[in-house]
């Protein structure tokens, strides 16, 4: 090979890609009366098939367990943890950067701090957001002005 092309089986693979999840997809995926519950559900398997990076950033999983306790459905609070102990799931605490970001975010669209913080983490690492709240979501755009990419 010339000097400079690297043998592809030497390549060093692509980090994986990664989901960022809101609160919404995870309560209705643990919670089977919610009528998203199939849709919430299929989301997180394909990105599972697929290999992707699940991220729960810890304002989520607060506001996650909140609200599966307050609708009764306590041992998918369990499933949850045990998951993300599992590796299934990756918890996220916001990092200061994400934090000063989620602040500018609630000051210029009114979406609180916990969708602040989802937009901030997928905005820093540059994946997609899973997530219900298309009203909220579809309106932020990124320090660059772009839509996030949603999902379902």
């Amino acid at each position: 090979m010339g000097a400079g092309r690297e043998h592809p089986s030497h390549a060093s693979p692509s980090p994986p890609v990664s989901l960022v999840i809101d609160t919404g997809v995870l309560v209705a995926a643990g919670d089977v009366s919610d009528p998203a519950h199939g849709s919430s559900r299929k989301t997180l398997e394909q990105a599972m098939k697929k290999g992707e990076r699940l991220m729960v950033p810890a304002l989520v999983l607060a506001e996650t367990a909140y609200l599966l306790e307050t609708a009764g459905v306590r041992p998918a609070v369990v499933v949850l943890v045990q998951n993300l102990l599992a590796g299934v799931f990756r918890l996220e605490p916001p990092m200061p950067e994400d934090l000063r970001r989620a602040i500018e975010i609630e000051e210029q669209y009114a979406v609180g701090l916990t969708d602040g913080t989802v937009a901030a983490l997928a905005e820093r690492i540059g994946c997609r957001i899973a997530t219900l709240d298309r009203r909220h979501f579809s309106a932020l755009r990124t320090r660059k002005g772009k839509p996030f990419k949603l999902v379902p």
